[in-house]
């Protein structure tokens, strides 16, 4: 049976080279000692929370960053964000998972703008839900590989099942690859990276 817990396991279980799993990996650098725990009650109250909202939309970007998923367990939300959650889902189940602060990155910060203007706040997603980084480089991003993105293709069609979503948007061609590999038809626009913002806007328009 599907449920926002066997989405969060299954991720656990995604151990890939040069990729650092926020569910089962610790940072001993920035992260609490239960920092992999913390992030894992944060996706789920996340998705628990989103489940009871039931939203339209589904929007998937690439993979998680070293700001965002990394960090907090969340697609598309750093940890100074995690307080602003609780106040919007009137909840407590979004912790901080490190020690060290933070930073939103302008990726984020350009999606959630627009998604805030949206009637319905659409459920965020990444095709990698991990932190693909290059070797002896743990803080630095990098494209995902297509080994990635297999491995969490499982998961993806997953989560599409358990929830009923009229539109999914993909976030840069890569997600918009990821999801045509599955059969998902979507609509992609531009990923507001790298001057892109403006394309972005338009193309959630």
């Amino acid at each position: 049976m599907l449920t926002p817990e066997s989405i969060v396991g299954a991720l656990i279980e995604i151990v890939l080279p040069d990729c650092f799993n926020p569910y089962r990996d610790l940072d001993s650098l920035h992260d609490r000692l239960d920092a992999p725990a913390l992030r894992r009650r944060n996706l789920l109250t996340y998705l628990q929370v989103m489940a009871q909202l039931g939203p339209s939309e589904l929007w998937v970007a690439e993979s998680g960053s070293h700001t965002g998923t990394r960090r907090s367990g969340l697609p598309l939300v750093p940890t100074t964000e995690l307080t602003g959650l609780n106040e919007r889902f009137a909840t407590t189940g979004f912790a901080v998972p490190t020690r060290t602060s933070d930073r939103a990155g302008m990726t984020a910060a350009f999606v959630w703008q627009a998604a805030l203007e949206r009637p319905n706040l659409p459920l965020f997603w990444n095709a990698v839900m991990a932190h693909p980084h290059r070797a002896g480089q743990p803080y630095h991003n990098r494209s995902v590989r297509r080994t990635e993105l297999t491995a969490y293709q499982p998961v993806l069609q997953n989560l599409l099942k358990l929830f009923s979503f009229t539109t999914v948007i993909a976030i840069g061609r890569v997600a918009e690859r990821t999801l045509v590999d599955v059969g998902i038809s979507c609509r992609y626009v531009r990923h507001p990276a790298q001057g892109g913002a403006r394309a972005f806007r338009e193309g959630v328009e």
